[in-house]
């Protein structure tokens, strides 16, 4: 394998249209020589079944879920497509993982992104969530929801067209950003395409006077000086391993002082391998962004430790 696999998640809670949504990612060109690990709870798995029908290599991983009961079945069937792909058996372009409406996407993340052999040849792609436009905010009473949503890249709004005529999405939409600011939100599945174009690198601003839910809180960091990225890298490990279970989501742009800016990507004390830019783009401010999506914490937390951290280490140097 030459260039490393990219893994893309999608996940969703139950009964959301993840299935729905993936039978059609998988009819699109684009996934031609795609393989799939479909998750599911029961003994019997119905949605691999069908899946099936598309695609003959789909693996089914049953009786628990990957991001805790089977985490060592998620490796060892990853382990499996790169020794089938060695052997010349599947072209595995890229590969997708179906999580149960329940799991959480970040311990999947780190399962593969612990693993020395899984890190050489696969990367994490991004993150796909499909949110029940009809039951959102049934679902949202439950935790596992919540970090479905605050660790999305994407977010695909599904069940639009069983809604009241009358309906505004305005409000769901306010609510789903309020959760997950960094993600990308789409209304329908109608654009397969859209949702695996260039990742995205700039952070959306959560405004302050949006409506969150009561537990769950995001903040927006900036500073105007480039940071001593060692140093950096230092507070954000005590940080999360302080507080790294109730720390749902990190995404930043950060300026080091040098040509191009890194970009930190992580869900609770997981931080996937930052990626250092060669340059910033024409129109982007050249400053640090930082957005922390949090539960059962107060944003203002981290903020004071940044504050606390610069002052004694003297982590911002000057252009």
């Amino acid at each position: 394998m030459n260039k490393k696999c990219p893994v893309i998640i999608l996940s969703g809670f139950l009964g959301s249209g993840k299935t729905t949504l993936l039978t059609q990612i998988l009819k699109n060109t684009r996934f031609k020589g795609a393989s799939v690990i479909v998750n599911e709870f029961g003994e019997v798995g119905l949605d691999h079944r069908l899946l099936y029908r598309i695609k003959e290599d789909t693996t089914l991983l049953n009786e628990g879920c990957v991001c805790c009961q089977k985490k060592e079945a998620l490796i060892e069937a990853l382990k499996k497509l790169l020794f089938s792909y060695q052997n010349g058996d599947i072209p595995l372009k890229s590969l997708i993982i179906e999580t149960t409406g329940l799991a959480d996407p970040a311990p999947i993340m780190f399962s593969i992104l612990s693993d020395t052999l899984l890190t050489h040849h696969f990367y994490i792609d991004r993150s796909i969530v499909c949110v029940d436009a009809l039951n959102m905010r049934l679902h949202l009473q439950h935790p596992e929801n919540i970090r479905q949503i605050a660790a999305s890249d994407v977010i695909v709004v599904t069940k639009t067209d069983l809604l009241p005529k009358d309906s505004s999405l305005l409000a769901l939409e306010q609510k789903i950003a309020s959760i997950a600011p960094t993600a990308t939100i789409f209304i329908g599945s109608e654009k397969i395409e859209d949702f695996f174009g260039t990742q995205i690198k700039h952070i959306r601003k959560t405004p302050a006077n949006l409506s969150h839910l009561e537990d769950v809180k995001s903040i927006c960091i900036t500073l105007e000086k480039p940071l001593n990225w060692n140093a950096f890298g230092v507070w954000m490990s005590m940080l999360l391993h302080t507080h790294g279970e109730r720390i749902l989501r990190v995404k930043g742009i950060i300026d080091v002082g040098e040509n191009g800016p890194v970009v930190l990507n992580g869900a609770q004390h997981i931080i996937h391998p930052p990626i250092h830019l060669s340059n910033w783009e024409e129109a982007e401010e050249r400053k640090s962004q930082l957005v922390f999506i949090t539960k059962n914490l107060d944003p203002k937390t981290i903020l004071n430790s940044l504050k606390v951290f610069e002052e004694f280490t003297q982590m911002q140097i000057d252009k």
